[in-house]
């Protein structure tokens, strides 16, 4: 398999959306943190929250969808 240029991943559309739900995942994820931040809650706690939110939300959206390539970019 050939390896895509950074150039040539942001020209495919299918790259381009994975990138686009990647963000707004990432978003909700840290106004998730942001909420929940206040003193005495560890930062472990914290990452752990945001890590689950992410895990949670990537195979919500990914579970069903098959890429060409198999895998993510």
């Amino acid at each position: 398999m050939t390896e895509l240029t950074s150039y040539e991943q942001l020209d495919n559309n299918e790259n381009l959306e994975k990138y686009k739900e990647a963000g707004t995942i990432a978003s909700k994820a840290l106004n998730k943190v942001v909420k929940y931040t206040k003193p005495g809650i560890s930062v472990l706690k914290l990452c752990k929250m945001g890590d689950d939110f992410i895990a949670s939300e990537v195979h919500t959206v990914y579970k069903n969808k098959k890429f060409k390539n198999g895998k993510g970019i």
